[in-house]
């Protein structure tokens, strides 16, 4: 873990745009609210540790009170035999607990996966009620999430070998 500037996580993440890669907004908004640390996630347990969101329209792979880490959210994929195309249409279920809209932009970094093009993921610590519902997890993705979990997917099914991830931690809590 490095400590970096203002100046070089831009410069991380202009980069990643360029690359034709998405950067929140809201990511670039609380770069300068705190301090920024560069960190590589060595192995695929580390990168599996971290916990996903929960948000409606997902919580059929993230319900509320349960484990959220990559771990155990690609594993509820690969239990209910899901793929990123079968989530990208209708499931016959309420948009609360699972919105097509929102798994679509998996489908293409699914299909066009490749681990050079994975970029940074941005990461914070985890809150109180994180850290009860999903006790393995590490940090919570701030930024990143559609292909951390197309990357978690692909890592349990054995389709990819893990290669280290750089992450920009945000401190404090965002």
């Amino acid at each position: 873990m490095r400590r970096i500037s203002l100046a070089e996580a831009h410069h991380i993440l202009s980069e990643h745009q360029e690359r034709g890669h998405h950067v929140d907004s809201r990511l670039w908004e609380q770069l300068d609210r705190g301090q920024l640390f560069l960190v590589t996630l060595m192995d695929q347990d580390a990168f599996l540790s971290l916990v996903w969101q929960c948000i409606d329209g997902v919580r059929l792979l993230a319900p509320e009170g349960k484990s959220r880490t990559l771990r155990d959210v690609a594993t509820r994929m690969r239990v209910r035999s899901l793929t990123f195309e079968a989530l990208s249409g209708d499931l016959g279920k309420n948009r609360t607990t699972h919105n097509p809209c929102w798994f679509q932009k998996c489908e293409p970094i699914d299909r066009e996966f490749d681990f050079k093009k994975f970029g940074t993921v941005a990461i914070t610590p985890t809150t109180d009620g994180e850290r009860r519902d999903s006790p393995l997890g590490s940090f919570y993705i701030y930024d990143g999430c559609h292909k951390s979990l197309v990357l978690a997917e692909k890592l349990l099914s054995s389709k990819v070998p893990y290669h280290p991830v750089q992450a920009i931690l945000l401190l404090p809590r965002r």
